[in-house]
């Protein structure tokens, strides 16, 4: 039979195979979702709220900030 090795290795490979992919890193995906969550949350309380346009700037400036190579002065601490 399979040894305890073998079955962990089987198990990891078919743990990756299920997994989807991440999206934390895309551009048109996780910072623009984020932006408009945060904005929906805001307005909900806010006395002034942020307008459409105002909002088509935030999620453009959400995913200019992602673009190489302006997303390596973005949170990336590139000295270890």
């Amino acid at each position: 039979m399979f040894s305890r090795r073998g079955i962990k290795l089987s198990l990891i490979i078919f743990f990756l195979f299920l997994a989807g992919q991440a999206f934390s890193y895309d551009t048109e995906v996780a910072h623009p979702f984020l932006t408009v969550k945060a904005i929906e949350l805001f307005n909900k309380t806010a006395k002034d709220k942020i307008s459409q346009e105002e909002i088509s700037w935030l999620v453009q400036g959400a995913k200019e900030e992602d673009t190489p190579i302006r997303w390596m002065n973005h949170f990336y601490n590139l000295i270890l």
